[in-house]
C-alpha cells in the first residue's frame, strides 16, 4: 500500500478498534465450532480473541504473549525441529482442548506462524480426540481454509 492508503488503512482499523492486523489478515480459522487456529500476531490481538470468544488458548509459540491473562493458557514448549518430539503433547493438548470444549469454551491453538507446531496439535484433537481419522482431519481442516503445505514433515 501506498504510505497514505496505509495510514488511513490504520486509522480506520484503530478507530474501529479492530487494529490493522483486521484489515490485512482474514483473521483466525474456525476449524470446528469453537476451535480456531492462528499464527503469534492474531494470538495476541484482544480485539481478535474477543471477537471470536476465545476462553482457552494452546500456546505452540514458546513464549507467553500479552493479552492472555485472563484466558486459560496450556504452554506447549516444543520446537519446530523435523526431530522434535511433538507427539509426546497430544494427549495433554487434546485432553485440554477436549475440556474447554465440552464446558462451552472456544479454544485457539497456535504457534508462530499457524502453519506447522499448531496445525499438528489441532489435527491430532480432530483425528485422536474426536475420531475423525488422520485423512478425515486433514480434509477438515483445508476446508475451514487452514495451509498445510508448511506443516512440518517431522509431525505428520
Amino acid at each position: 500500500l501506498p504510505v497514505a492508503c496505509a495510514q488511513n488503512a490504520n486509522a480506520i482499523a484503530l478507530f474501529l478498534g479492530a487494529g490493522t492486523l483486521a484489515l490485512e489478515r482474514a483473521a483466525m480459522i474456525e476449524i470446528i465450532p469453537r476451535l480456531y487456529l492462528s499464527n503469534w500476531a492474531e494470538a495476541k490481538d484482544p480485539t481478535l480473541l474477543s471477537l471470536h470468544g476465545i476462553t482457552h488458548v494452546v500456546n505452540a509459540h514458546g513464549f507467553a504473549l500479552p493479552n492472555q491473562q485472563h484466558l486459560h493458557v496450556l504452554y506447549v514448549d516444543v520446537p519446530d525441529y523435523e526431530d522434535a518430539n511433538i507427539d509426546e503433547h497430544f494427549t495433554r493438548v487434546n485432553r485440554f482442548v477436549h475440556s474447554a470444549r465440552i464446558k462451552g469454551g472456544t479454544v485457539l491453538i497456535h504457534c508462530t506462524a499457524g502453519k506447522s507446531r499448531s496445525v499438528a496439535l489441532a489435527l491430532s484433537y480432530l483425528a485422536q480426540k474426536l475420531k475423525m481419522g488422520y485423512g478425515r482431519a486433514r480434509e477438515r481442516m483445508v476446508e475451514a481454509g487452514a495451509d498445510l503445505g508448511e506443516l512440518n514433515p517431522g509431525f505428520a
